[in-house]
C-alpha cells in the first residue's frame, strides 16, 4: 500500500503536468484557499497499480482560521467497487512533513458508505462520494471502545457529526476495519456513553500539519503580526512598526486599486495575478523605508508605488489621479469636498519636479 501510494501522488503530479506546473497549481490554491477561507481541490486523477488496485488521486488544500494560512497537500486513496456500494484502504501516516511513516491501514467497508449515505447524505458518483469523504475526514482519530465481552476489540472513529464504528482485526496491530456510521444525533444514550471518549478525543486531535502549528505558535506572541494573513511574510518578522506599516500598505495598496476597478471584486484569477506582481515593488519599498529610518510614508511615495506594481500588471494607462482620489478618500482624513484641491497640488508638484 505504501508504494502503491507513492507511485498515485507521482501519477498525479504527472498528470497535472509535471512539476513546475504541479507546483503553480498548489502555489495557485493556496491563495485561493487563503483568499475565500475554504477549501479547495484539484481535479481528481485515477490510477490503477500493476496488481490492479484502483486509486483516487487530487491536491487538497484547507484553510485553517487560527494561524490565518493554508496548507496543501496530495491525498491518494485506494479504493474498490461492488454491485451496490464502494469500500475504501485509507494509508494511515504519522504526522511529520513528510508524512513518511506508513502506520496503518484503515478499511471502510461497502455498507460503510451505504450508511454514509444513507445517513449524512453523501451521495453522488465514485468519485465525489470518496473526494467528499476525504474532505470530511482529512484526519481523524481512531479509538477503542469500552469492552463488551465478544473478545472483539470495538473500535471507534471521529468525524464531523458522527462516529464510525468498527473493529480492530484479529492479529493485525494496526488495520482497522470500519463498518458502519451514526450521527451524533442517531446514538443511544448508553451509545453516546461509550462513544464519548472518541468524541471528545477526536474534537481535541484535529489535524494541523506542523507548518501551520508552528506559524500559529508564532503568530501568537504578537497581536499586530497575528492580523497578518500571508504565509509568506512569516519570514519578514521584525520590529513591531515596521509590520505595522508592511500591514498598512499591503491594505491601502489591494483595496484602492480594488475600487478604481483594476482588481475586480471576487475575481480570484485578477487577485492572484496582483498577489504575485505586488509582492516585491512593497516588500523592496518597505526595505527603502526603513533603510531611511522613515516611517512616514507620504501619499506620492504611494502613488510611485502604485505606477509600479500597475505596470507589472499591465495597466497601459493608469489613471492615478482616481487612484490618489481613492487613496485619500479611504485612508487620510480629509473631507470629501476639499479632496481635488489635494490631488491639485500634488499633480502640479510632480509636473514641476519633472
Amino acid at each position: 500500500m505504501k508504494e502503491e501510494r507513492e507511485k498515485a501522488n507521482y501519477w498525479l503530479i504527472k498528470q497535472l503536468g509535471g512539476e513546475k506546473k504541479y507546483e503553480h497549481i498548489r502555489d495557485k490554491m493556496l491563495l485561493q484557499c487563503a483568499f475565500t477561507q475554504k477549501p479547495q481541490t484539484s481535479k481528481v486523477v485515477e490510477y490503477t497499480s500493476n496488481e490492479g488496485n484502483r486509486w483516487i488521486c487530487f491536491e487538497y488544500a484547507m484553510f485553517y482560521p487560527e494561524s490565518l494560512a493554508s496548507h496543501s497537500m496530495p491525498y491518494a486513496t485506494c479504493y474498490y467497487e461492488t454491485a451496490s456500494s464502494l469500500g475504501m484502504f485509507l494509508v494511515g501516516f504519522e504526522q511529520t512533513d513528510k508524512y513518511e511513516k506508513m502506520i496503518s491501514v484503515t478499511i471502510f467497508t461497502p455498507h460503510f458508505f451505504q450508511r454514509l449515505s444513507e445517513r449524512l447524505g453523501i451521495t453522488g458518483s465514485t468519485r465525489e462520494i470518496l473526494v467528499k469523504f476525504v474532505k470530511m475526514t482529512s484526519s481523524f482519530t481512531i479509538s477503542p471502545l469500552p469492552d463488551d465481552g465478544s473478545g472483539q476489540e470495538r473500535v471507534a472513529i471521529r468525524f464531523p457529526g458522527g462516529v464510525g464504528l468498527g473493529i480492530r482485526r484479529e492479529g493485525k496491530e494496526n488495520i482497522f476495519e470500519i463498518r458502519t456510521v451514526l450521527t451524533d444525533e442517531q446514538q443511544s444514550n448508553s451509545q453516546t456513553k461509550k462513544t464519548e471518549r472518541v468524541r471528545a478525543l477526536g474534537d481535541l486531535m484535529q489535524f494541523e500539519p506542523t507548518i501551520i502549528r508552528t506559524m500559529r505558535g508564532i503568530l501568537n506572541k504578537d497581536s499586530v503580526v497575528k492580523q497578518q494573513s500571508e504565509m509568506d511574510k512569516l519570514g519578514l518578522l521584525g520590529d513591531e512598526v515596521y509590520q505595522r506599516n508592511l500591514k498598512d500598505v499591503q491594505n491601502m495598496m489591494y483595496y484602492t486599486f480594488k475600487a478604481i476597478g483594476v482588481i475586480q471584486p471576487d475575481d480570484l484569477e485578477s487577485f492572484y495575478k496582483y498577489i504575485m506582481e505586488s509582492e516585491e515593488p512593497i516588500f523592496h519599498f518597505m526595505e527603502r523605508c526603513r533603510d531611511q529610518y522613515d516611517n512616514n510614508i507620504t501619499i506620492l511615495e504611494l502613488i510611485k508605488l502604485a505606477k509600479e506594481i500597475a505596470a507589472r500588471l499591465g495597466v497601459r494607462k493608469f489613471k492615478w489621479r482616481d487612484f490618489t482620489y481613492q487613496l485619500i478618500l479611504k485612508y487620510y482624513n480629509v473631507n470629501k469636498e476639499e479632496i481635488p484641491q489635494y490631488i491639485d497640488e500634488i499633480t502640479s508638484y510632480i509636473n514641476n519636479k519633472k
